[in-house]
């Protein structure tokens, strides 16, 4: 307490009210106009399906200048729009999605963060005012976010939004929304609702080369076109960079119902069992998430004769049977901790005793 006649200050602290975390698997974006004229600026706001997790989530807003049917033109970036706020490292992207380039055509903001056990994010479209009589031109923004698993399973999920078109008028040419004299609509096209996963050949053997990996949906791709993830299962036996490579997304055109990736298979010399990839796909349409797994399996070409090391793992196969035993590990080892040997060439040498069994 205070001393008489003189005042004391009572601080009280209160407990901060709890946050609502989630785990979101999906972005939508909206506009808060989608007709604008020159000079004007529209609100994007991306919206998460789920609160932000613990760690947050990053949200970037993309733009780019597309045609509408045969009367709307494609807008160009920076003289007929920009966002806000801008990517000073990349003020013009050259990446649309996986497996597409737009050159000077795509425009994202910087990274925007949703605070934990938020779900929202905003950015500002600013329609470039311009002199020269352009005509009505057409974009399409959308949403990308990263935000982390909660379920800490997956580490972090990579989400996209659907397209949201927009068109640009000159000043004063915008339609008057009125009953029948209303805009005509954009063509309307039904959603894909499935995908399946097929192979050229589910089994084939490590000289093949290459598997050709086609990803089909059950209705032509939103315009835009919609990527979808691939991945390799927990199930899988085989070890991805060491028996095969694939591309980490397969893309399909607006308009299009299938694409495809390129599966390599490596051909080592080491004597082993047949191993399995179970590949699976993830297309995010914002609405719902389309989903296929489809089972490569690799089967071995080599033999214990056959097989020959290379490199440092030869200098340790003793017996000389295309692996590294138990006796040859525990040597290999010894040299490492002796420092007879880098941890680099150590490494080599376990990798090639993990896959001999």
């Amino acid at each position: 307490e205070g001393a008489p006649g003189r005042w004391s200050d009572v601080v009280t602290a209160y407990p901060e009210e709890p946050v609502e975390l989630g785990n979101p698997r999906a972005v939508t974006v909206t506009v808060s106009d989608t007709t604008a004229e020159e000079g004007e600026t529209v609100t994007l706001t991306a919206t998460l399906d789920e609160p932000a997790p613990r760690e947050g989530a990053t949200v970037q807003f993309w733009a780019y200048g597309d045609t509408i049917g045969d009367t709307v033109n494609r807008a160009t970036v920076v003289r007929d729009y920009t966002l806000s706020p801008p990517d000073p490292g990349r003020l013009v992207s050259h990446t649309h999605l996986p497996g597409t380039v737009r050159s000077t055509n795509d425009f994202t903001t910087a990274p925007i963060t949703i605070r934990p056990g938020q779900t929202t994010a905003t950015a500002t479209l600013l329609v470039v005012h311009a002199d020269a009589d352009e005509g009505t031109e057409g974009i399409r923004v959308y949403a990308t976010a990263e935000v982390p698993d909660a379920d800490h399973k997956h580490g972090r999920w990579a989400l996209t939004s659907p397209r949201v078109t927009m068109t640009i008028y000159e000043q004063g040419q915008a339609p008057t929304v009125s009953g029948s004299g209303d805009a005509p609509p954009e063509r309307e096209t039904a959603q894909p609702t499935a995908v399946a996963l097929s192979l050229d050949a589910a089994t084939a053997a490590e000289d093949a080369g290459t598997v050709t990996l086609t990803a089909t949906l059950d209705a032509a791709a939103p315009d835009g076109g919609i990527g979808g993830f691939l991945l390799a299962g927990a199930d899988s036996t085989a070890t991805a960079d060491a028996d095969y490579t694939m591309p980490l997304a397969v893309f399909i055109p607006g308009g299009q119902r299938s694409a495809t990736a390129t599966v390599t298979i490596t051909d080592d010399d080491i004597d082993e069992t047949d191993e399995t990839v179970v590949i699976s796909t993830m297309f995010d349409l914002g609405t719902a998430v389309l989903e296929d797994t489809v089972t490569l399996t690799i089967t071995d070409d080599d033999t214990a004769a056959q097989a020959k090391l290379t490199g440092i793992a030869a200098r340790y196969d003793t017996n000389n049977d295309g692996a590294i035993d138990a006796s040859e590990y525990q040597r290999v080892k010894n040299d490492w901790l002796s420092n007879k040997i880098t941890q680099a060439e150590f490494l080599e040498v376990v990798k090639v005793h993990l896959k001999s069994g």
